[in-house]
Order: C-alpha cells, then sequence, then structure tokens
C-alpha cells in the first residue's frame, strides 16, 4: 500500500554537443538539442507536469532558462530577466558585488530623505520579486525592501539598488535540481531577531529541501512581536 513506481522524465540518453546553445534558436539548428528537447517535451506531456494555456493580451512573459545538463541535474535560472532589470535600471555597467546586503544595514522608516517620486522604487520592487522564483539568496533582501514600498526613502533604493550589483555579478545563479539517493527532507529556519526599527517585529525565513534539492523557501516579517 502507498508505493508507486516513479515517473521517468526521459527514457533515453541522447549524446548532445559539449558546446551549450545560448537560446532557443541555436538550439534548434542542433539535431541533438533538438531531439533532446522534443524527448523533455514529450515526457513533461506524458507525465502531466503542466498544461499550456494561452497568455492574455493584457499580460507578459516572465523568461526562465531550464538547462537540462545531464540526467541528473536540471538548472533553472532568470538570466535574461536580471539582464532586463538591469538596463531598466540604467544598471546594465555597473561593478558587481559580493552580498544582496550591507551586513549590519537597518532600513527604517524614519529616514527624512523621501523620494520625490516612488513609483520608481515601487516598479523596481515589483520585478526583484520576480526573480526570487529562482534566487532563494536575494529573499530576505527582497522582502526586506517590500517592507517599505509604500514610503520609500533614498536610503531604501540605495539598498534597492545594491541588490541589483549583486545580481550583476551573479546572474547564472539559480537553482539546480539533482538526482539523489536519499529523498530525505530537510528544512532550515532563522530569524532576525526584532531587528525592525520601526515595530521590533522579526524577519523569518526557511528552506525545505528534498534531498539534495531546494524545492521550498520564503521569507516574510512576522505579524507579531515574539
Amino acid at each position: 500500500m502507498g508505493i508507486f513506481k516513479p515517473k521517468a522524465w526521459l527514457s533515453e540518453v541522447i549524446d548532445l554537443d559539449k558546446t551549450e546553445p545560448r537560446f532557443y534558436k541555436e538550439a534548434i539548428l542542433h539535431p541533438s538539442w533538438k531531439q533532446a528537447m522534443l524527448k523533455e517535451y514529450e515526457a513533461l506531456i506524458r507525465n502531466n507536469t503542466w498544461s499550456l494555456t494561452a497568455l492574455p493580451q493584457d499580460r507578459k512573459v516572465i523568461g526562465r532558462k531550464w538547462v537540462l545538463h545531464s540526467l541528473d541535474h536540471l538548472h533553472f535560472s532568470q538570466s535574461k530577466s536580471i539582464h532586463s532589470f538591469l538596463k531598466c535600471a540604467h544598471l546594465i555597467d555597473c561593478k558587481p558585488i559580493h552580498s544582496p546586503m550591507a551586513i549590519g544595514a537597518s532600513l527604517s522608516l524614519t529616514d527624512v530623505q523621501s523620494l520625490d517620486n516612488p513609483s520608481g522604487y515601487r516598479i523596481l520592487v515589483g520585478a526583484l520579486q520576480y526573480c526570487t522564483l529562482t534566487r532563494p539568496d536575494i529573499s530576505f533582501s527582497v522582502n526586506k525592501l517590500c517592507q517599505f514600498i509604500h514610503a520609500p526613502t533614498i536610503s531604501h533604493l540605495q539598498a534597492a539598488k545594491r541588490l541589483l550589483w549583486y545580481l550583476k555579478g551573479t546572474t547564472h545563479h539559480g537553482i539546480l535540481l539533482t538526482k539523489s539517493p536519499v529523498l530525505a527532507l530537510t528544512c532550515y529556519t532563522d530569524a532576525d531577531w526584532a531587528s525592525c526599527l520601526d515595530d521590533r517585529q522579526s524577519t523569518s525565513g526557511f528552506c525545505v529541501f528534498l534531498g539534495l534539492s531546494l524545492i521550498s523557501w520564503s521569507s516574510s516579517k512576522q505579524k507579531v512581536v515574539s
């Protein structure tokens, strides 16, 4: 009872060229990559992984890059979307940094230098929320920026730009799903205890691994003071 045969993603191994295509138009010209994409698509349809739907006229597609390196691991990234965000923010040539937020940074609603036009900040932070779909490493920083979206200040905008500087140097980062010998479910959690200077509430976060693959994550501000 309760035992079932796992679904196979691909039923055969395809010898792919060592040079990875940069985009779909290049891959479709290579017979091996074209066959690999067709096999993967057929497996997704056969296993009812998802259903296709028509794109509404007033909606845009959020770009995602899925690379099947082998039958052992699958990589998801949003490098194209991040490049677009950097271009819109006029930071395409910015210098990359190694952390999404400064250590010990304290953001508050009491900063006196309010933005003259807060819509730019709201658009930027709204775009960064989409990046968290494949970038759990920025979930905490994006959640922190969202806490000031109703009344952003210059220091909040500087923190948002710093996050873009971090993304500039990590555009290839994403989610890696790998084959695991043991499917153990492991959860990690943490909180920045009472770090909010305005109400002393904490921002907590968690991540869940199934085997070696990260399958769920979140970062949110607690509603009460613990």
